[in-house]
């Protein structure tokens, strides 16, 4: 199930994204914004796993 939610960004930021957009064949902001949220929420669930085992191991 999929959320909506509208975000504001800086102009310069929208335009850095509009040109990685274009770089990387991404087809649009959505897409780009939708595989960088899944990339971070992916590296802070690694994260706090790593937090986790070592907060075990003491």
């Amino acid at each position: 199930m999929k959320e909506k939610i509208q975000v504001s960004l800086p102009v310069e930021l929208a335009e850095e994204m509009d040109s990685i957009v274009e770089l990387l064949g991404f087809g649009d902001r959505n897409k780009l914004v939708e595989a960088s949220v899944r990339r971070l929420l992916d590296q802070y669930k690694l994260s706090l796993g790593r937090v986790e085992r070592k907060r075990l191991r003491t």
